[in-house]
């Protein structure tokens, strides 16, 4: 039986310079690695094929980050990338494997070939997994080390998995009252019989440690007007436990969570060796907010896919009336569009009527429960009044909003919302009135709302990897149906909702120069009847609760809201779809700063976006989907990126067959010049 070491050969290739009397790297070529990838083989090696002539000359001609330098033969880091890969190898569990290598050069092209042929041979497996150092521990603790193996018995050997299962086994112990749990060694042993391993991991897992006494430490002033009870019910770690690094780190969060508190630390004190009690005394350290707070704004925002410029007022109490409420009472005004408007008169009830204005008023008062149930659980209710103006309607709407968010895991929550909402609409022109006299009955709705969304993504503000996504569902008019049975005569819409959204992203460079992001997003709404009465009215989904496509986060070929298959897009549909696809570049990355400008900050973006909106699902066709493309440019700043994106159409449906496409047009006098500049703060998606 032999024993293996685990460790890569810690071997750094030389680096040379660009020697342009050296051997330009052509072709690398592995023949024989039935098991591992080219592309896997490639990524553990330094030696490097040189990109294409293209690629090279704008490197060595315009940029550095538009192209790539050409790569040159160096015989020592060849040799190293070759241990390297044999060490690779035996990580896979092909501890026989025998790489030979073949090296052609070309003197004419100052050019080489380099070509590895390998033999795999036997892959071990795993025939047995001894942990070493647990005897001693908590039983159920060690079972539950024995209960999730990574290294499954008779899988094939795999140094990766290895390194999950010590983590694994070490976050266990850590989170499980063995704080200064410590791994010893590993160790591999081949049998020369069967070529398959066993794998021993030695811990230390040191003593097992309870929390202590739990103290409360004002950090630069006091908290006096903050009940200590709030802090103890919202604590994971309580007094008699075993000690938990996670829940050390979940208490920080949830303190953090609440809004009392602008820093919490909480030190945990070890003792020594000699005391024999176990325990271990903690410490709250908190600084406290201002409890109130005034706060003028000026702002802009991307809401209905359009920009926004807007200025408010809020008053916030902290703490109100105790346990963290948070009492919030806000006044906005934002707007869109403000072409030939009179200033003045917009501020009174016939100016805010101007069919040019697109806007938005709104008055709101929240109360926020940061913990209700438990730790994970937050509450709000919010009551609002809103005037939303759009070009040909004005919807005045009063909202009383109950809501409810559970964060599942670290990257999971849920949302549920129950709304109740008067809704008035009044529409300026008599002859699209006469069209939509349904949409301007008052109605008092009752909406359920339920959403899941997971954010896997690396940055709130500007991803450059991961996923998002996004499920909710939707439900007007069970409980106003089950009143009107018991005698109400409100109006109200009857209906269900569905959509579902995702954005993905990744970084082509790995070093955030070029970022591939797409969208995905889907939906439809339908109305329903079986709780009506024969001759009760059947109203439609109300006009704030539709899908509206246009604008400068959805096809943006389109102004905002001015997208769909049917008349008067504005007015909105039962159904959507809309997918887009972006690459963004950051052109001038490595660029110093020049004072408090950055070059580095710019990026430019190429787009493609399809999608539509249709008054039913059943209108729905693949042939009406619009397609728009084009350019845009990001400036990167402490809020998010500025953007600017200019759309033009490359498949308008609603032309007349053989002028739909882009192909069909003149260029500049009818594409480019029907182009829409989109103006927006943050990503597109």
């Amino acid at each position: 039986m032999l024993s293996l070491p685990l460790s890569l050969p810690s071997i750094k290739a030389q680096n040379p310079s660009d020697e342009q009397t050296g051997f330009e790297v052509k072709k690398i070529e592995f023949d024989g690695n039935e098991t591992l990838s080219d592309k896997a083989l490639l990524s553990v090696m330094t030696t490097k094929e040189s990109p294409g002539k293209i690629s090279s000359f704008l490197y060595e001609h315009f940029s550095e980050r538009l192209g790539s330098k050409r790569e040159y033969f160096n015989a020592a880091g060849f040799e190293a990338d070759v241990v390297t890969l044999r060490a690779f190898y035996r990580d896979n569990g092909f501890f026989s494997a025998v790489i030979d290598t073949v090296i052609t050069y070309d003197s004419t092209d100052r050019a080489v070939r380099l070509k590895l042929i390998i033999q795999e041979g036997y892959r071990s497996l795993v025939d047995s997994t001894r942990y070493v150092g647990l005897d001693k521990i908590n039983p159920s603790v060690r079972a539950e080390v024995y209960s999730d193996e990574r290294t499954k018995i008779g899988s094939p050997f795999n140094a990766k998995e290895l390194t999950h299962e010590q983590e694994r086994i070490l976050s266990l112990l850590r989170n499980q009252g063995y704080p200064e749990a410590k791994l010893d060694s590993v160790t591999v042993q081949r049998r020369l019989s069967t070529n398959n391993v066993s794998l021993i991991l030695t811990f230390t897992s040191g003593w097992e440690y309870r929390v202590g006494k739990i103290i409360i430490a004002p950090e630069g002033g006091t908290i006096d007007d903050i009940d200590s009870s709030l802090v103890f019910h919202h604590l994971d770690l309580t007094s008699g436990q075993v000690y938990s690094l996670e829940r050390k780190s979940a208490t920080e969060r949830n303190l953090s969570r609440s809004g009392v508190f602008e820093t919490v630390r909480v030190d945990a004190r070890f003792p020594s060796l000699e005391d024999t009690s176990r325990s271990v005394p903690v410490t709250i350290v908190l600084k406290a907010r201002n409890k109130h707070e005034l706060t003028p704004e000026l702002f802009v925002s991307d809401e209905d896919n359009a920009f926004n410029l807007g200025m408010g007022l809020g008053y916030n109490n902290r703490n109100f009336f105790g346990n963290a409420r948070n009492f919030l009472t806000r006044g906005r005004f934002r707007v869109q569009s403000i072409q030939r408007i009179s200033v003045l008169k917009m501020f009174t009830a016939a100016g805010f009527r101007q069919p040019p204005l697109v806007a938005n008023a709104e008055l709101t008062f929240q109360l926020l429960q940061p913990y209700i149930f438990s730790n994970s659980v937050s509450g709000t209710w919010t009551f609002s009044l809103i005037a939303d103006k759009k070009k040909q309607y004005l919807q005045s709407i009063v909202r009383n909003k109950i809501g409810v968010s559970n964060q599942f895991s670290q990257h999971t929550f849920g949302f549920f919302e129950w709304s109740l909402e008067r809704m008035a609409v009044e529409i300026f022109d008599s002859t699209i009135a006469a069209q939509f006299t349904e949409e301007q009955r008052p109605q008092l709705n009752s909406i359920l709302v339920a959403t899941v969304q997971r954010d896997m993504t690396n940055d709130i503000l500007s991803p450059s990897a991961g996923l998002f996504t996004s499920f909710s569902v939707e439900e007007g008019g069970v409980i106003p149906a089950l009143l009107k049975n018991l005698g109400s005569s409100l109006p109200f819409s009857q209906y269900y909702k569905a959509s579902a959204f995702a954005r993905w992203y990744e970084d082509l460079s790995k070093d955030r120069f070029a970022i591939l992001a797409m969208k995905l997003k889907a939906g439809f709404a339908e109305p329903y009847s079986f709780l009506r009465k024969p001759g009760d009215e059947n109203l439609p989904v109300p006009l704030n609760r539709r899908f509206f496509a246009g604008g400068s986060g959805s096809v943006r070929g389109w102004r905002a809201r001015e997208l769909g298959a049917m008349d008067r897009p504005q007015f909105g549909g039962d159904a959507i779809f809309e997918t887009s696809i972006e690459s963004r570049i950051n052109v001038l990355k490595g660029v110093g700063d020049f004072w408090w400008f950055r070059p580095s900050g710019f990026w430019t973006v190429i787009f493609l976006d399809v999608g539509n909106v249709w008054g039913s699902l059943q209108d729905a066709h693949f042939r009406q989907l619009a397609v728009a493309s084009g350019l845009g440019i990001r400036y990167d700043t402490v809020f998010g990126p500025i953007r600017i994106d200019f759309g033009f159409r490359v498949y308008d449906p609603a032309q007349p067959d053989g002028q739909q496409w882009v192909t069909s047009k003149r260029l500049w006098r009818d594409t480019f010049s029907n182009g829409v500049l989109q103006f927006g703060i943050g990503q597109a998606f």
